[in-house]
């Protein structure tokens, strides 16, 4: 059950919010960096969160994380 990619997984009524088609490329914005990478429609996800695999080839979730905040908010935007 390893993740085979680096993709941003949304739950299906975020995504339906956010636009763009399952598995286009998004921006994924964050306090410290902006990455691309794929979104996925996931219903296991939560509703208003979102979940990036780490350590897996291409843009990195850690570039996104500020160790020292306690929530670290991102913002998701189609190209």
């Amino acid at each position: 059950g390893l993740a085979r990619s680096v993709a941003v997984h949304v739950h299906p009524l975020d995504l339906d919010r956010v636009g763009p088609a399952a598995g286009s490329d998004v921006k994924v914005v964050g306090a410290k960096a902006t990455v691309v990478m794929p979104v996925v429609s996931d219903d296991t996800v939560r509703r208003g969160t979102a979940w990036i695999p780490f350590h897996q080839p291409g843009s990195s979730a850690g570039e996104l994380i500020d160790c020292f905040a306690a929530v670290n908010d991102v913002r998701i935007e189609s190209l």
